[in-house]
């Protein structure tokens, strides 16, 4: 980051907390973070990183499933000389460093920082044999819990199941499947599947089609599928047809494979070359994933197809990349901050011993519309 980006930066955090001490009350919500940075002209960085410092100066509280409050400071006390109670909780991610797991994490340290919680990192680098070293350490280990986003496949569950002793706290994100006995904090799946399908829906489309995985070879979980039914429901609830060869498939990587650059430019251009060369080719497109964009931009481009005048994109995840495309994406954005914030708050309940008799906590997304989408043509 250049000084003047870091000036910036740091002025507009200035600007978010001064904005947030002055013009709200005690008890008042807060609005998101995307409203405070369009309303005052911050990056949404900069809002993020002054509610993290007056949620940890005692100004703001964030609350799971509902938002951040303005309180007033507690006064210090010899209790802040305390040691915490609880003193480490891990994150495990199948890929530590890609923006999903990056974004999640930052919400789990969040709550950790404000419960002065210490949080460590690991990375099962898509290895199901890794992913069981690191859970056997994990619960041998001085630790007290653990929030983890695991692999897109049934056996990666299984893993958990076998190998996590039952009184070992454990909040799954994002991921999860029927059955699953642990809770899991995830972005409401089948919502982002019927909402992003009648953006286009809204926009006139009628022939609308859906790019998603090759489930033939590895079972998705249960959960993936249900952007599917989002999408299935949403063209049944406006009387649209849904022709079974507008659903396609890209191909899914292999147990043990680490999906490179070449992987993710090949995924969405086999089932978009085979959307384009059908008889009556669809004029809208639900993209499960961002990482299926680059192949099917690609496809459309070698048909002389242009985005959206001949055919709109849409897809669910809000990757930095969307919104600098040509043109910029229109996407169903996952609430990832809220989603590892709200696990970890969870977490941490489990850990003092209360009941946590739901399983199941679905956080709604935002649809983010771009230049990818536009109305059918005439």
């Amino acid at each position: 980051m250049s000084t003047s980006q870091a000036t910036e930066s740091t002025n507009g955090r200035e600007m978010v907390k001064d904005y947030i001490l002055t013009q709200f009350k005690e008890g008042q919500k807060l609005p998101k973070i995307r409203v405070i940075s369009n309303n005052l002209g911050t990056s949404v960085y900069a809002a993020e990183r002054a509610l993290t410092e007056l949620s940890a100066e005692g100004y703001v509280e964030r609350r799971p499933r509902f938002g951040s409050v303005r309180i007033s400071r507690p006064s210090q006390d010899s209790s802040d000389l305390l040691l915490p109670k609880i003193h480490s909780i891990a994150f495990m991610a199948d890929e530590i460093e890609s923006f999903l797991a990056a974004e999640i994490m930052r919400g789990v340290d969040v709550a950790c920082r404000e419960h002065k919680m210490m949080l460590s990192l690991l990375n099962s680098d898509y290895s199901s044999e890794t992913e069981k070293k690191l859970i056997k350490n994990l619960t041998h280990a001085n630790c007290s819990g653990a929030v983890v986003r695991v692999g897109e496949h049934k056996e990666n569950l299984q893993i958990l199941e076998e190998m996590v002793p039952d009184d070992f706290p454990l909040v799954l994100v994002d991921r999860s499947d029927l059955d699953v006995r642990f809770p899991c904090v995830k972005m409401d799946q089948e919502k982002a599947g019927f909402d992003a399908t009648n953006h286009l829906i809204e926009l006139g489309h009628e022939r609308i089609a859906h790019i998603t995985y090759d489930s033939s070879v590895r079972p998705l979980l249960r959960e993936m599928q249900k952007r599917k039914e989002g999408y299935q429901m949403a063209l049944c609830k406006a009387g649209l047809p849904a022709p079974p060869d507008y659903v396609q498939e890209g191909a899914l990587f292999t147990a043990g494979e680490h999906p490179g650059p070449s992987y993710y430019e090949s995924l969405g251009y086999a089932p978009m070359n085979r959307l384009l060369l059908q008889k009556q080719r669809p004029t809208a497109v639900f993209l499960l994933y961002f990482h299926f964009v680059f192949g099917a931009l690609k496809a459309i481009h070698d048909h002389g197809l242009k985005v959206p005048d001949d055919i709109s994109l849409i897809c669910i995840d809000d990757e930095p990349l969307a919104a600098h495309l040509n043109p910029p994406v229109t996407v169903y954005a996952q609430p990832l901050r809220e989603i590892g914030f709200t696990a970890a708050e969870i977490l941490i309940d489990m850990i003092d011993g209360k009941d946590i008799s739901e399983k199941t906590f679905r956080l709604e997304g935002e649809l983010i519309q771009r230049g990818s989408t536009g109305p059918v043509k005439k």
